[in-house]
């Protein structure tokens, strides 16, 4: 089973985090100071034995696939990716609404 954990930013270090199978809540909501936090600790919170893999979502991103266990290991470098595809997909917007007139 995979779990996809929603990550929301409310505010500049306030981050929102749920797990989620489907549209039901595996976790309690819960609040972080760092992205890095709420991936870590949110794929520590899965009961052992309930899903094998994870996708973190952000900001309309996704990290794709990534086994659960591996998951508190990697947060910073997934962390880092989301927000590094966010800004990306930021920059697109941007520059595309630019051009159209």
């Amino acid at each position: 089973m995979v779990i996809t954990l929603h990550l929301e930013k409310l505010q500049p270090g306030l981050y929102r985090a749920s797990a989620l199978c489907g549209k039901v809540l595996v976790t309690r909501q819960a609040t972080y100071g760092s992205l890095e936090d709420a991936i870590r600790e949110e794929a520590q919170a899965i009961p052992d034995g309930f899903a094998w893999f994870a996708d973190v979502e952000y900001g309309g991103a996704s990290s794709g696939t990534i086994p659960l266990k591996d998951l508190p290991a990697r947060a910073a470098d997934v962390a880092a990716q989301l927000v590094g595809v966010v800004a990306q997909m930021l920059a697109i917007a941007e520059s595309a609404a630019v051009v159209q007139p």
